[in-house]
């Protein structure tokens, strides 16, 4: 074997046993084969095709492989590049990160930072233009006749010549000149010592004062946020009116917002997204409304729509509002939050995420689609969504998805339509009786153990009576002793009784199932054979007999108080 292939093998093993935060002696050994093939030479890790290629050698498949192929995916990297001779513990770092263990944000890159051996090197998915570089301003002298300028209002606050930012841009709304700048002449802008105190400037303002009649966005009752450049430009927008500067003040807005997203700002550009979703559907009479919905749909980007819903877990405050914008882009605002719920970080933050889904109509339509995509983590994800969701609708996706070539995803549609619970889903589960996969057969015996009737217990009895794998047959005794039809009673008396044949005597294991699924009947009847069993020959058997009594006593007394 190849030493970039050896390595590749070695660190997908070493990524599980940290994730598992296996013994330590499994990790060291795994962490010694890293070491002894990167000796050979440097090795980059790279995805193609959904194959994880080592060195520009495909490596071959595994579980392990597999969960670092997702790892990479999940995560947008493009290449790891590890060097000859790699660091012990720059490997241990970058599996670690892999792993996410020591990091409380998937997305944060600092566990990387001082890392000499290994690289990881991200896709670049922010299809963004830097914007061109704008030549400094001239800097304007303050007199020194005496006389004060009066200093650029900023906020509702007149400042002080010292006070004042040396080099600011043309807004538009007063031009540069020699003498002092126009004071604007309306009496809606409080002087400083006569500010409302709770009053907040910024992009969705609480005012509990007189308000401008410039026909501003309505108040949203936010708790107060902190102010930037994108709270500020909305601000002049609306001073703007129908003025030839809307234009520019929206453009500026957009461009902000975008370098926003490459800064990893997410407050700049949840501000700017929120602000010209709520302007744009507001009758202000001028062409403000038509500029803010162009400028809006420009910027709802898949890349950038993927980085609101990290904003929404950021910032709660802002989620309702960018839950708003989210629905407003549909199809894409939609899978922004399902790849947001695979990468949570935190378990409140899923929460958010999935709450988020939960008032999407775009969601079950977009997760039916992805049933369908080429990587096996990705259409497995998407079956795991569709049932915690509930999705009905969903059902014939679902049911197509049971002949998925890889049986990961064919359990996960098996466990989904266990949780629909629907007539229909509960049919597609009694054909998957039949997969070619005994995981497989055991997910969709469970899953028909929540479906208590006649033609559930049929259909388990003959599926154990023609199934051969041991695995499969203690599921099935499970889930028959949860059906509980006087059918499915029977079954189960008869295999938890000995078999007087020599020669085709029953495995202990399966009996044992037995008594523990009558165990969840409670009748007469099971009752009456568990008795019977109390001396039987076998150990196991009357040992199983013991605990099924014991916990039936328990809970019966329980239900008694």
């Amino acid at each position: 074997m190849d030493h970039p292939v050896d390595f590749a093998v070695q660190f997908s093993r070493l990524v599980r046993l940290v994730e598992e935060r296996a013994d330590v002696v499994a990790q060291k050994a795994a962490l010694r084969g890293c070491l002894v093939a990167s000796k050979l030479g440097a090795t980059s890790l790279t995805i193609q095709c959904d194959a994880l290629l080592a060195g520009g050698i495909a490596v071959r498949r595994d579980d392990d492989t597999d969960a670092l192929v997702a790892r990479i995916t999940s995560r947008g990297i493009g290449t790891i590049a590890v060097a000859e001779g790699a660091a012990p513990g720059d490997l241990l770092t970058a599996a670690r990160w892999l792993a996410r263990i020591g990091a409380a944000d998937p997305d944060n890159e600092t566990m990387l930072f001082g890392l000499r051996t290994v690289h990881v090197v991200q896709t670049v998915e922010l299809d963004l233009v830097d914007t061109p570089a704008v030549p400094p301003p001239t800097v304007v002298e303050p007199r020194t006749d005496g006389e004060i300028t009066p200093a650029r209002r900023r906020s509702g606050v007149t400042q002080s010549p010292e006070s004042r930012p040396v080099g600011r841009r043309k807004s538009g709304n007063f031009g540069a000149t020699d003498g002092p700048a126009p004071r604007r002449k309306t009496g809606s802008i409080p002087v400083a010592n006569e500010r409302i105190a709770s009053g907040r400037s910024g992009s969705f303002p609480s005012f509990e004062g007189g308000r401008r009649k410039s026909g501003t966005v309505t108040a949203i009752d936010f708790d107060p946020l902190p102010r930037t450049r994108a709270t500020e430009l909305l601000e002049m927008l609306d001073r703007a009116g129908g003025s030839p500067d809307v234009q520019r003040i929206v453009d500026d807005l957009v461009a902000a917002a975008e370098q926003g997203a490459r800064d990893g700002n997410l407050e700049m550009l949840a501000d700017a997204a929120i602000g010209l979703f709520a302007r744009q559907g507001q009758p202000l009479g001028d062409d403000r409304p038509r500029i803010c919905a162009a400028a809006l749909q420009r910027l709802l980007t898949p890349s950038f729509l993927r980085l609101l819903p990290r904003a929404a877990a950021r910032s709660r405050p802002r989620a309702d509002t960018i839950q708003s914008v989210l629905h407003h882009a549909g199809a894409d605002g939609a899978a922004a939050v399902i790849a947001q719920v695979t990468l949570a970080a935190t378990l409140a933050d899923r929460r958010l995420c999935f709450e988020m889904l939960l008032k999407l109509p775009a969601a079950i339509p977009v997760l039916a689609r992805m049933l369908g995509a080429a990587q096996w983590h990705v259409a497995r994800n998407a079956a795991d969504l569709l049932g915690e969701l509930h999705a009905a609708e969903a059902h014939g996706a679902l049911s197509t998805a049971l002949q998925h070539a890889d049986e990961r995803v064919r359990r996960a549609a098996a466990h989904a339509l266990a949780k629909l619970g629907t007539q229909p889903a509960v049919q597609s589960l009694r054909g998957a009786l039949i997969d070619p996969s005994a995981r497989v057969r055991v997910q969709v015996a469970a899953g028909l153990a929540n479906r208590k009737g006649a033609k559930s217990a049929t259909t388990l009895t003959r599926a154990l009576d023609d199934e051969a794998d041991v695995e499969v047959q203690l599921a099935i005794l499970s889930a028959l002793g949860r059906v509980a039809t006087p059918d499915a009673v029977n079954r189960l008396i008869k295999a938890a009784e000995p078999d007087g044949r020599l020669f085709k005597k029953k495995p202990v294991a399966f009996r044992v199932a037995a008594v523990h699924a009558l165990g969840e009947v409670r009748t007469s009847a099971a009752r009456t054979v568990l008795q019977s069993l109390a001396n039987d020959k076998e150990r196991e058997v009357r040992e199983a007999v013991l605990r099924v009594v014991m916990h039936t006593s328990r809970g019966d007394q329980t239900d008694g108080s």
